[in-house]
């Protein structure tokens, strides 16, 4: 639920046999809640550590928060703890080399050391920042295996497996007192914890919960299971989709003990159990959508879609006399709208009114509970299936004083509203290069308008995607801007905007780079295919003005085309890329592309010297010693000839590119 708690550390983090039940007996609820003393907010503090940081104060700010810390140890107070904790995360990040590794140093030594309730939540903060360092050193950890150098307390040395194996253990670890934190409220973190919405507290009532669902939201991702064993864990029985009561008591086990679904259905299967028998039902609700859906992501049975689907509309049923069913009404919603994604109009009228079912099913929501989460949660995706969308191409070139033809895609339009534009491309070609969006559509409703006109466009109400062809009326020589738009102004918010360049011009050309770095090129009646002789080519390259701070298009060479339309334009010693502008007469064409101009030198055979390694097997024993031997022979890839008294060194690295041993060898007269 993107409404639910966020604890403040998922911004401060610096970047920067079968699995049983987790401690306690399943699905038990405690009727009595354990209450922690809050204790002093430090508010005083915590304003001056604010005002240090704003003020760049890093390494006054960390000191401050040391103090606070120690405070807050004596005190025995744990959410300030943990926000002292988290801000110290952070400021050694500012201030330290190899910070991640340091602060998951310190985050294991304080986690060793404390106690319940702060105890659980620093477990759940040290798998996190294992699997932090893992994503921001991605490419150490490639084809790493785990190597003599391995340290268990050093996660410099770590393979991907041992990563993924701490996350695990310490996840485990947050939840392994079940009792005791499914009887603790929440609120005992609440200087750590952004609330999000008012009634948000429902879904996320006690430690257990918060926990639990940072615990599966890890499991559920796919890149954590890197491990391929012998028996996999699948979700291949349709008694995943069953309902929340009787999912709940499922036996489920495996032998995957490496398994990220395995431990996430699990954890799963608890959240349900603990609050199956809720006198406010939402924290159930959440949870079983989250299974619901993860199930449907990952089963590997036939018809998933269509057992997810039953199983939304069963608890949507149940619960349809409250609020919150309005949360599985939109889950249903999305169905439909996913199938609408699939429609297309080539192979048939499949899926191609789900979008009106999807509205239909939103309305409904909205209407039962206007005030709810769910029902603004329709009313989003109501928005976005009845928006308003066009793109516009056209050919980049396109022969002058004729009708050309343009296609637009469009989705909930009727009627579309078109303005040809003339654009003097000197004048406004790196003026409008630097806008984009409103701002671009603004300066293109500056520019002259030529023709303007509306046309009437096919749309049967379905919601989808369609498109058109029709025609743009003839243009003389210049360069052009078609704007289309949902409404006659060509206004940008809430309304559909599109716009194309093109050029009317009887120009075209053809060219190709000859082996010496030579262009060649050859100037074209676009509509005939005759040469055009006396084409003039205007070249244009970007060159830096200091003065102005900024690049600006300056000449670099004129030709001009012969009776065949050819023309040749010499390489440079140094690389240049430019553009052409070329003019016959009133007619003037630019190319879309770069081109570049660079002098290839003829290539200059040398020999170099290259090793043929053989050795006495292709597989050893480990500690077997490895026989080889090697021939050397100086090449240019034509001639050989063998080197022979060569004195040369043969490295050997391990499989993470370490060094192991060298040889010092000479090669004899072979």
């Amino acid at each position: 639920m993107k409404r639910v708690f966020l604890i403040s550390f998922f911004l401060m983090v610096v970047v920067a046999g079968a699995f049983t039940v987790l401690g306690g007996k399943k699905g038990t609820y405690a009727k009595t809640p354990l209450v922690f003393a809050k204790g002093s907010t430090y508010e005083k503090e915590w304003k001056r550590v604010d005002s240090l940081m704003n003020k760049g104060l890093t390494a006054s700010a960390l000191q401050l928060v040391e103090a606070i810390y120690n405070k807050a140890k004596v005190d025995n107070n744990a959410p300030q703890l943990v926000k002292s904790i988290i801000h110290r995360m952070k400021l050694q990040s500012y201030v330290e080399e190899d910070a991640l590794v340091k602060n998951v140093n310190k985050l294991e030594e304080e986690t060793g050391k404390a106690k319940y309730p702060l105890k659980p939540l620093l477990h759940s903060m040290l798998a996190e920042s294992y699997w932090s360092y893992y994503q921001n050193n991605r490419w150490r950890f490639h084809n790493r295996t785990k190597t003599v150098n391995f340290k268990n307390d050093d996660i410099t040395t770590w393979d991907l497996t041992t990563i993924v194996d701490h996350c695990i253990k310490n996840y485990e670890l947050s939840l392994q007192n079940t009792d005791t934190l499914k009887r603790t409220q929440l609120n005992i973190y609440d200087e750590v914890i952004v609330k999000g919405t008012a009634d948000a507290r429902n879904f996320r009532p006690t430690l257990y919960d918060f926990l639990a669902h940072r615990a599966v939201d890890f499991f559920m991702s796919s890149e954590p299971e890197i491990t391929k064993p012998a028996y996999k864990f699948e979700l291949n029985s349709e008694s995943y989709f069953w309902g929340a009561d009787p999912f709940s008591k499922l036996q489920i086990t495996s032998k995957d003990s490496m398994s990220m679904k395995f431990y996430a259905i699990n954890i799963l299967q608890d959240l349900l159990a603990f609050h199956k028998n809720d006198p406010n039902p939402e924290a159930l609700i959440d949870a079983d959508l989250k299974r619901l859906y993860f199930v449907k992501n990952h089963s590997i049975v036939e018809g998933k879609d269509t057992l997810y689907l039953e199983a939304l509309r069963a608890i949507e049923k149940k619960f349809s006399s409250i609020p919150a069913s309005t949360e599985i009404t939109y889950a249903i919603a999305r169905v439909y709208r996913d199938r609408a994604n699939q429609y297309d109009a080539r192979k048939g009228d499949e899926n191609k009114w789900m979008n009106k079912e999807a509205i239909a099913i939103c309305d409904e929501a909205i209407k039962k509970f206007p005030q709810a989460y769910g029902a603004q949660q329709c009313a989003s995706l109501k928005g976005e299936i009845q928006s308003r969308s066009m793109t516009y191409v056209t050919e980049k070139t396109n022969l002058a004083d004729k009708p050309f033809r343009g296609l637009l895609s469009y989705r909930n339009m009727k009627k579309v509203y078109v303005r040809v534009a003339k654009m003097d491309i000197d004048k406004y070609n790196k003026a409008i290069e630097r806008y984009y969006g409103e701002e671009l559509i603004k300066r293109y409703l500056l520019l002259p308008v030529v023709k303007e006109w509306s046309v009437e466009i096919p749309d049967d109400g379905d919601c989808q995607l369609h498109h058109a062809e029709f025609k743009i009326p003839e243009l003389p020589f210049g360069h052009y801007v078609v704007l289309m738009g949902s409404d006659k102004t060509f206004k940008y918010s809430g309304e559909a905007v599109a716009y194309a360049s093109c050029w009317s011009s009887n120009i075209s050309y053809i060219n190709r780079k000859k082996t010496d770095g030579t262009d060649e090129f050859f100037v074209l009646d676009r509509e005939k295919g005759t040469p055009l002789a006396g084409v003039t080519a205007q070249l244009w390259s970007e060159k830096y003005n200091a003065t102005l701070r900024n690049y600006e298009y300056v000449r670099s060479g004129k030709y001009e085309s012969d009776k065949d339309g050819y023309f040749t334009i010499p390489p440079t010693t140094e690389y240049q890329y430019y553009h052409i502008e070329f003019i016959n007469g009133n007619d003037r064409l630019q190319t879309e592309n770069n081109f570049y101009r660079y002098k290839n030198y003829p290539y200059q055979k040398t020999k170099y010297p290259k090793t043929f390694f053989f050795t006495d097997r292709a597989i050893y024993r480990p500690g077997q010693t490895v026989y080889f031997k090697g021939i050397m022979i100086n090449t240019d890839g034509e001639s050989n000839e063998i080197m022979a008294n060569y004195s040369s060194t043969v490295t050997f690295y391990d499989v993470n590119s370490q060094k192991v041993a060298s040889l010092d060898l000479t090669t004899n007269e072979y």
